[in-house]
């Protein structure tokens, strides 16, 4: 047991050692996010109306085994699951990730990641 939980722990401090970035899509409205680990840095675009947000300093906080968030000075500006169902509402894409942007008054804006760890698969029926 003792020898598991050392384990765990091991490879949990190497996850987190290791940088990756995140590439995440969603439609309606037609938004994608990035999210580098080792340069701490949120990107998020309209491409509607092509407006840029970049926020520096949002670090990447692991909640559990398949739960993470990305925050500013306390803040959540976004949960990541680790669910392979990840969608970007459009295609037969799936992500590893499922993305969750706040938004106040609603559920929030869901969407879906890979990552340079873990990248989307393209279904090949369609």
């Amino acid at each position: 047991m003792k020898l598991s939980i050392l384990s765990f722990a091991f490879l949990l401090s190497m996850g987190v050692a290791q940088a990756e970035s995140f590439d995440c899509t969603f439609t309606e409205p037609f938004v994608s996010v990035k999210y580098d680990t080792k340069s701490e840095v949120f990107i998020q675009r309209d491409n509607i109306v092509e407006k840029t947000t970049k926020i520096k300093n949002v670090t990447f906080t692991i909640l559990g085994a398949d739960k993470f968030v990305l925050k500013k000075d306390k803040k959540v500006i976004a949960t990541l699951t680790l669910n392979n169902n990840g969608s970007d509402g459009m295609s037969d894409t799936i992500y590893p990730y499922e993305i969750n942007l706040p938004i106040k008054g609603s559920n929030g804006l869901t969407g879906g990641c890979s990552s340079s760890v873990l990248p989307e698969i393209r279904n090949q029926d369609g």
